[in-house]
């Protein structure tokens, strides 16, 4: 039975691809599973449209992700905290209060899964973060901690 796959699937092909499957393998698997269509030219034709309004809404969305990089590289954040005699802060900055600092101070906002951050920042000092904006679009900003008496 010809497909049309709808989805990449392991060891078999990638989006967009028509294979040549067992019977059972497309009625059993591949179909129910929402990962390939029938061949027909219909549907050759229907996935074909589909597939290209979904490329150039994807490359609008990087273009966006490209501006929003440029944008973002250029700024800095500052995030005031109280700081012990030894430097150290009184809680630590996380992800999440990265996210609302770049939200109180840009038009932008963020989830904190997209701030990465190997570990909770403890100490005043400037640290560079890195941002995932979209797919493999990533932006690096400069984070300021500082005490709230400066």
């Amino acid at each position: 039975m010809e497909v049309i796959l709808i989805k990449d699937v392991p060891n078999l092909g990638n989006k967009g691809e028509r294979k040549n499957v067992k019977d059972g393998y497309a009625r059993n698997y591949l179909i129910p599973r929402g990962l390939a269509i029938p061949f027909t030219e219909a549907n050759l034709r229907r996935f074909e449209s589909e597939f290209k309004l979904k490329k150039s809404a994807e490359v609008k969305k990087e273009e966006e992700a490209l501006k929003i990089q440029k944008e973002l590289s250029n700024m800095t954040f500052t995030i005031k905290r109280k700081i012990g005699k030894d430097g150290k802060l009184f809680g630590a900055i996380t992800s999440s209060d990265i996210a609302e600092a770049i939200k109180e101070t840009s038009k932008y906002e963020f989830d904190k899964k997209e701030i990465i951050l190997e570990e909770p920042i403890k100490s005043k000092g400037i640290f560079d973060i890195k941002i995932k904006i979209f797919k493999d679009i990533y932006a690096n900003i400069k984070l300021w901690v500082i005490s709230e008496e400066e």
